[in-house]
């Protein structure tokens, strides 16, 4: 077996033998490869897309730890403190917390764990969560309507500003070596409240890109993830958006990838106590 074979067979990744080549469905989240036509050297896992193009050089992008991304890897643990990739901001002057009730089937401990408060100038009539980066520096503020879901029924501030994942890793319990990537903010916040606590939120759908996935994942790569579970709304965007955020963690990080659909129509924000609990033990 070939190099080029035992990464595929490690990821998971279905090929099929073409003589000295093989053949997968393409790398390119963009494309909606229906059949295999992404070729690949086996000898030296330089790979091409007959239908749109997409290269690259499998060997470099999937074989195991380099000394290099180990040494990355390292460089972020010793000094992940001193690192500031997104800009700090201020929390509204007439903020008021913690919150004092519960929210949407959401405990008050856990809205206080996360930090919820309310302003009435900037975000009105919403509950509002902090986003921080990884060494807990704030970066924007998200409101969400308390009792409505007309449009807008987010506010962020500041706006259209790069966001790391949700909640950084000190939040988490990443012992298990698992992260589980939600959509949304209440998303991740439900499962957190119902005992899921190795779960961050892309914050939307779009937000990670081949340029930045690597980065938006080393703080928790830096904690012991090896493994990452997609569990994304289970409708048509959803799942199509899975797998797509799939590609992008397969072909740019050494983590191992899986998307896990939910059952029926209803989203991780959606779920009771028992429905989490269900969940826990089929993909833990």
């Amino acid at each position: 077996m070939s190099r080029v074979e035992e990464i595929l067979d490690k990821k998971k990744i279905h090929y099929v033998p073409k003589g000295k080549d093989v053949l997968v469905k393409c790398f390119n989240p963009e494309h909606e490869d229906t059949h295999p036509s992404l070729r690949i050297d086996r000898e030296t896992g330089l790979y091409h897309c007959l239908s749109c193009g997409y290269r690259g050089n499998l060997l470099t992008q999937l074989r195991d730890p380099t000394p290099a991304y180990t040494a990355k890897v390292a460089k972020i643990k010793q000094s992940i403190s001193k690192l500031r990739a997104y800009r700090v901001v201020s929390y509204p002057a007439d903020m008021h917390s913690p919150i004092t009730y519960a929210y949407r089937g959401i405990g008050i401990d856990t809205l206080e764990k996360f930090g919820a408060f309310k302003s009435e100038e900037m975000f009105p009539d919403r509950i509002v969560i902090p986003i921080s980066d990884y060494d807990e520096n704030l970066v924007c503020m998200i409101g969400r309507y308390e009792n409505t879901d007309i449009s807008p029924k987010y506010l962020m501030n500041p706006k259209d500003v790069q966001t790391p994942l949700f909640p950084s890793p000190i939040k988490c319990d990443l012992s298990s070596g698992v992260l589980i990537l939600v959509e949304g903010l209440f998303d991740v916040i439900n499962l957190h409240d119902k005992s899921l606590t190795n779960v961050a939120a892309t914050l939307g759908t779009k937000q990670l890109t081949a340029k930045n996935i690597f980065d938006k994942l080393l703080p928790y790569m830096s904690s012991g993830v090896s493994k990452i579970v997609i569990v994304f709304d289970p409708d048509k965007s959803g799942i199509e958006s899975a797998d797509k955020l799939k590609k992008l963690i397969d072909y740019n990080t050494d983590l191992v990838c899986e998307v896990y659909k939910l059952p029926g129509s209803k989203d991780p924000g959606s779920l009771n106590y028992d429905e989490v609990q269900t969940l826990k033990s089929r993909i833990m």
